[in-house]
């Protein structure tokens, strides 16, 4: 039962990561962070960061499926 619940986790982490990634190149947020001086290379960083951690993520998921079989 943990392994479920830590698959159904990094699942919804996963789909949580790529939802912020998709929101983060949105065109409706670059105008307001340009409207309100938000640092643009924090931004990406950010991204990058999140790019990263999905990676990670996927990895992961992977290699746990891939042991419990």
């Amino acid at each position: 039962i943990m392994a479920l619940a830590a698959a159904v986790g990094q699942a919804f982490l996963s789909a949580f990561i790529e939802v912020v990634l998709d929101r983060l190149a949105s065109p409706e947020l670059v105008d307001f962070i340009r409207g309100k001086k938000v640092d643009v290379n924090l931004v990406q960083r950010l991204k990058t960061t999140l790019y990263a951690v999905e990676v990670v993520l996927n990895d992961a998921e992977q290699k746990q499926f891939k042991d419990s079989a």
